[in-house]
Protein backbone atom coordinates (compact mmCIF):
# COMPACT_ATOMS: atom_id res chain seq x y z
CA UNK A 1 0.00 0.00 0.00
CA UNK A 2 0.86 3.60 -0.81
CA UNK A 3 1.91 5.03 2.46
CA UNK A 4 1.43 8.76 1.40
CA UNK A 5 -2.01 7.51 0.56
CA UNK A 6 -2.09 6.06 4.49
CA UNK A 7 -0.67 8.83 5.69
CA UNK A 8 -3.75 10.86 6.29
CA UNK A 9 -5.50 8.77 7.91
CA UNK A 10 -3.26 8.38 10.82
CA UNK A 11 -2.88 10.59 13.99
CA UNK A 12 -0.07 12.23 16.02
CA UNK A 13 1.83 9.07 17.69
CA UNK A 14 5.11 7.56 18.59
CA UNK A 15 4.51 4.05 16.61
CA UNK A 16 3.05 3.12 13.64
CA UNK A 17 2.29 -0.91 13.42
CA UNK A 18 0.84 -2.85 11.36
CA UNK A 19 -0.51 -6.45 12.14
CA UNK A 20 -1.33 -8.86 9.67
CA UNK A 21 -3.06 -12.44 9.86
CA UNK A 22 -5.42 -14.19 7.80
CA UNK A 23 -7.68 -17.67 8.48
CA UNK A 24 -6.02 -18.87 4.95
CA UNK A 25 -4.34 -17.19 1.64
CA UNK A 26 -7.80 -16.17 0.20
CA UNK A 27 -8.69 -14.12 3.45
CA UNK A 28 -5.94 -11.46 4.62
CA UNK A 29 -6.87 -9.22 7.37
CA UNK A 30 -4.80 -6.37 8.76
CA UNK A 31 -4.59 -3.75 11.51
CA UNK A 32 -3.02 -1.11 11.50
CA UNK A 33 -2.64 0.71 14.70
CA UNK A 34 -0.67 4.25 16.48
CA UNK A 35 0.65 3.50 19.60
CA UNK A 36 -1.32 0.42 20.10
CA UNK A 37 -4.67 2.27 19.40
CA UNK A 38 -7.04 0.49 16.42
CA UNK A 39 -6.83 2.94 13.36
CA UNK A 40 -8.28 0.51 10.48
CA UNK A 41 -8.86 -2.65 9.44
CA UNK A 42 -8.43 -4.16 6.21
CA UNK A 43 -9.85 -7.08 4.85
CA UNK A 44 -9.89 -9.27 1.57
CA UNK A 45 -11.64 -12.12 0.51
CA UNK A 46 -11.78 -14.49 -2.43
CA UNK A 47 -15.77 -15.64 -2.64
CA UNK A 48 -18.08 -16.98 -5.17
CA UNK A 49 -18.54 -15.79 -8.18
CA UNK A 50 -22.88 -15.64 -7.75
CA UNK A 51 -21.87 -13.71 -4.26
CA UNK A 52 -23.22 -9.94 -4.09
CA UNK A 53 -20.45 -8.85 -1.37
CA UNK A 54 -22.22 -5.25 -1.35
CA UNK A 55 -25.32 -6.60 -0.79
CA UNK A 56 -24.15 -8.79 1.81
CA UNK A 57 -22.41 -5.96 3.99
CA UNK A 58 -25.35 -3.31 2.94
CA UNK A 59 -26.06 -3.00 6.58
CA UNK A 60 -22.51 -2.67 7.38
CA UNK A 61 -21.15 -0.16 4.70
CA UNK A 62 -24.73 1.84 6.34
CA UNK A 63 -23.04 1.41 9.91
CA UNK A 64 -19.74 3.17 8.29
CA UNK A 65 -22.04 6.17 7.32
CA UNK A 66 -23.78 6.97 3.45
CA UNK A 67 -22.06 4.88 1.01
CA UNK A 68 -22.30 5.66 -2.18
CA UNK A 69 -20.75 4.24 -5.54
CA UNK A 70 -16.88 4.70 -6.34
CA UNK A 71 -15.19 4.10 -9.00
CA UNK A 72 -12.50 0.99 -7.84
CA UNK A 73 -12.82 -2.58 -9.19
CA UNK A 74 -16.10 -3.52 -10.77
CA UNK A 75 -18.38 -2.32 -8.02
CA UNK A 76 -17.31 -0.32 -5.21
CA UNK A 77 -18.57 2.16 -2.14
CA UNK A 78 -17.15 4.45 0.12
CA UNK A 79 -18.94 5.59 2.75
CA UNK A 80 -17.68 8.21 5.60
CA UNK A 81 -15.79 5.39 8.00
CA UNK A 82 -14.93 3.25 5.27
CA UNK A 83 -14.88 1.87 1.53
CA UNK A 84 -15.59 -1.42 -0.39
CA UNK A 85 -14.62 -2.44 -3.89
CA UNK A 86 -15.42 -6.00 -5.94
CA UNK A 87 -14.44 -7.45 -9.12
CA UNK A 88 -14.53 -10.55 -10.90
CA UNK A 89 -11.26 -12.83 -11.16
CA UNK A 90 -10.21 -16.29 -12.25
CA UNK A 91 -8.14 -18.25 -9.26
CA UNK A 92 -6.81 -21.53 -9.97
CA UNK A 93 -8.60 -21.47 -13.39
CA UNK A 94 -12.14 -21.14 -12.02
CA UNK A 95 -14.32 -17.92 -12.06
CA UNK A 96 -13.88 -16.16 -8.54
CA UNK A 97 -14.72 -12.81 -7.07
CA UNK A 98 -12.77 -10.62 -5.02
CA UNK A 99 -13.65 -8.33 -2.04
CA UNK A 100 -11.62 -5.88 -0.15
CA UNK A 101 -13.10 -3.50 2.51
CA UNK A 102 -11.60 -0.65 4.29
CA UNK A 103 -12.77 0.26 7.79
CA UNK A 104 -11.44 3.15 9.82
CA UNK A 105 -11.86 3.03 13.71
CA UNK A 106 -11.64 7.25 13.75
CA UNK A 107 -12.79 9.81 11.92
CA UNK A 108 -9.29 11.26 10.42
CA UNK A 109 -9.26 13.33 8.41
CA UNK A 110 -11.65 15.57 10.55
CA UNK A 111 -13.31 16.59 7.46
CA UNK A 112 -15.96 13.94 5.28
CA UNK A 113 -15.12 14.62 1.92
CA UNK A 114 -11.81 14.18 2.24
CA UNK A 115 -11.95 11.36 4.43
CA UNK A 116 -14.10 10.09 1.86
CA UNK A 117 -11.87 11.48 -1.00
CA UNK A 118 -8.52 9.39 0.45
CA UNK A 119 -10.62 6.89 0.93
CA UNK A 120 -11.48 6.12 -2.53
CA UNK A 121 -7.70 6.65 -3.59
CA UNK A 122 -6.62 4.41 -0.97
CA UNK A 123 -8.60 2.01 -2.03
CA UNK A 124 -7.86 2.16 -5.77
CA UNK A 125 -4.19 1.88 -4.76
CA UNK A 126 -4.72 -1.10 -2.33
CA UNK A 127 -7.24 -3.38 -4.46
CA UNK A 128 -5.36 -4.53 -7.56
CA UNK A 129 -2.17 -5.53 -5.02
CA UNK A 130 -4.35 -7.06 -2.98
CA UNK A 131 -6.28 -9.21 -5.31
CA UNK A 132 -3.18 -9.60 -7.27
CA UNK A 133 -1.44 -10.99 -4.06
CA UNK A 134 -4.55 -13.69 -3.39
CA UNK A 135 -3.60 -15.20 -7.03
CA UNK A 136 -6.73 -13.94 -8.17
CA UNK A 137 -6.53 -12.40 -11.59
CA UNK A 138 -8.73 -10.00 -13.55
CA UNK A 139 -11.36 -11.41 -16.36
Amino acid sequence: MDSDLLSSFLPDGEKLAQDSYGHDVVSPRCRVTVDESLIMHISGDVVEPDTDPIQVKERGLLRLGNPSPADVGDAARVADRGAMAVADCTRDDEPMRFVAMIELQKEIPEETSKRRSDLTQLLGDYFPKAMAAVNCHEN
